[in-house]
């Protein structure tokens, strides 16, 4: 990252704008440490369209394709099956929690970026086949869906991206999430959305 800032003279751009448009906090830190001067940066939060989550669909459809009964306590993950993303710590956090919820359920949904031999090894060693479900990747009302049949939607990115898209959706959708640092949402504890937490399982 710091050859790339050189190469492309982010110091420079950063100088040259006259507003510099930041998602969370944390990123107007970083573009602070680039230089830009007090007034410059703003902060202006990730949305979605509220529009696509006014009417929620009854709950059941997404656990009934997966096989995951509407009882079961179900984790969700959707996004780049990417080493970035934490999957690694999310399967270790759900073998600890399965200790004292025997019965707890996780959906990975998404399309491989080099993590999903990764997944597949993890899910055997920690003896999760029976709790893990890998779905292709979803869109629109099909992850709207799989939001709504979700108790968590959780991800455990290792590297800051910001805001997590997905979790705004599922936020909308009416489920909580367990975020780690580097994609929380702003302000999710605070308003009652979930967990912000370390990325350790």
């Amino acid at each position: 990252r710091r050859a790339y800032d050189v190469v492309h003279r982010t110091r420079r751009l950063v100088a040259a704008a006259d507003a510099l448009v930041a998602q969370t906090p944390h990123e107007a830190r970083l573009l602070e440490r680039l230089g830009a001067r007090a007034g410059q940066v703003r902060i202006i939060g990730l949305g979605v369209d509220g529009r696509r989550f006014r009417e929620l669909p009854p709950r059941g459809p997404f656990r009934q394709t997966i096989g995951i009964d509407p009882s079961r306590p179900l984790v969700l993950f959707i996004g780049r099956f990417h080493p970035t993303k934490g999957l690694d710590v999310l399967l270790r956090a759900a073998a600890i929690a399965r200790h004292a919820i025997s019965d707890l359920a996780v959906a990975l949904v998404g399309w491989d970026q080099g993590s999903l031999r990764m997944v597949k090894q993890l899910t055997r060693c920690l003896h999760l086949e029976d709790a893990v479900r890998i779905v292709p990747p979803m869109f629109e009302g099909a992850s709207i869906q799989a939001y709504v049949d979700a108790d968590v939607f959780a991800v455990a990115a290792s590297v800051f991206e910001e805001t997590s898209l997905a979790a705004m959706e599922a936020l909308a959708a009416g489920t909580p999430c367990v975020l780690t640092h580097q994609c929380e949402v702003p302000d999710l504890e605070r308003m009652g959305g979930g967990r912000v937490v370390e990325c350790r399982p």
